[in-house]
């Protein structure tokens, strides 16, 4: 397995890690701990992607396995999000029947031979889901250490809601996409 399959498999591993952060209310700062996380986890999205191409080691695995991490990160994050009453559980639906999707699409793909690579527009919408979740754990750890004005703590969930409802819209224009690109193959594989 090359370096960048193992960033990969290591960002899968933080998964969980973070889920237990954003559950376990008894930890003290753990939306601390949590942002922290996935900054790392969201580092190592970019690194791997960067050492493939750079010593020319993209593999089938890493082109399968890349985008599966992200989304369990991100679904991982948005669905503890629904369970402390962070975000809205509609967008994130539809997020999540978007990235089941592409997904499927995916795994028929590979059993007929070909991979299907993220396109530019499905890292731009990993990238925005990360940078929503990102801003969604810096607000909670204001909130957690009361460095925060009135207006934060009064309108959280507003702001959460648009920053999640923003991902849900961008998530769906990039499926079109996605389904528009490989819709011949869609069609061959009936």
């Amino acid at each position: 397995m090359n370096t960048a399959n193992k960033i990969t498999v290591f960002r899968v591993l933080l998964v969980p890690i973070l889920i237990w952060f954003l559950l376990d209310n008894s930890i003290h700062n753990r939306f601390l701990f949590a942002l922290f996380v996935f900054i790392v986890a969201s580092i190592t999205d970019h690194l791997d992607g960067k050492l493939a191409r750079k010593y020319n080691e993209s593999t089938n695995f890493g082109k399968f396995l890349d985008p599966l991490a992200d989304k369990m990160l991100v679904m991982s994050s948005f669905i503890c999000f629904i369970e402390i009453n962070l975000v809205s559980a509609i967008p994130v639906l539809i997020i999540l029947f978007r990235d089941l999707l592409v997904t499927s699409i995916r795994l028929v793909a590979v059993s007929a031979g070909k991979v299907v690579a993220a396109n530019i527009f499905g890292k731009i919408k990993t990238a925005i889901q990360m940078l929503s979740i990102t801003m969604i754990l810096l607000l909670q750890c204001l909130i957690e250490n009361k460095m925060y004005s009135f207006y934060i703590v009064k309108n959280v969930n507003l702001i959460n809601n648009v920053l999640v409802w923003l991902v849900a819209i961008l998530t769906i224009w990039s499926g079109c996409v996605y389904l528009k690109e490989n819709i011949d193959f869609i069609k061959i594989s009936k």
